[in-house]
Formats: C-alpha cells, sequence, structure tokens
C-alpha cells in the first residue's frame, strides 16, 4: 500500500459525493463543498485506519493537576449563578412531558 492510498480513496468519496448531490438536486456549490468536505473526511479515516503503528496515548502526569485561579473563579461564579438550576439527585428529577403516561379517555 502507497503513501497515496488516502488520497486516491478521498478523491473517489469527493466524485461519488458531488455526482450524487448534484443529482438530489443541490445547487452546483454545494455538491462541490460537500464533496470536498466528504473528500477530506474520507481521506483523513483512510490514511488513519491503514497506518503502520498506532497512535500512542499520551501519558498521564503522576502528580494531580492544580487548577488555575481563573477556573476556581469561574468555577464559584458559576456554582453561585447556575447552582440552583442544577438538582444533584437523579430522583428530584421529573421526566419530561412526553415521556408521562395519560390516562385512557373514556367515550
Amino acid at each position: 500500500m502507497g503513501d497515496q492510498d488516502g488520497f486516491e480513496v478521498g478523491i473517489k468519496i469527493a466524485i461519488l459525493f458531488i455526482v450524487v448531490f448534484f443529482l438530489l438536486g443541490l445547487r452546483a456549490e454545494l455538491c462541490i463543498l460537500l464533496g470536498a468536505v466528504g473528500g477530506l473526511a474520507a481521506a483523513q479515516v483512510t490514511t488513519f485506519a491503514r497506518q503502520d503503528k498506532p497512535i500512542e496515548p499520551k501519558p498521564t502526569p503522576d502528580e494531580p493537576s492544580t487548577v488555575s485561579p481563573v477556573g476556581q473563579v469561574s468555577r464559584q461564579v458559576g456554582t453561585r449563578l447556575f447552582g440552583g438550576l442544577r438538582k444533584t439527585r437523579l430522583e428530584e428529577r421529573k421526566p419530561p412531558s412526553f415521556f408521562r403516561r395519560r390516562p385512557p379517555r373514556r367515550l
């Protein structure tokens, strides 16, 4: 497999997207834009899937991360402003009205 596998797949998918969107009746500019986005996405996925060695996850630091003072202040402000809106217990939450069962109507 060569280095151009992702590029070739991307071009093929882009052309396919352009033709399909054009046949669906979209404007040509939109067909080209969506085809390019689809082609780039397909090329990235193909390149990632066909790589020789997998990407190693970043090692986590041993020491605990400290929150910056800005983060502490924003957390305090958010808690004071929106703390009353959040409910901590699941039992206190009511399901949305479209999940409630209505009693059957009697004629």
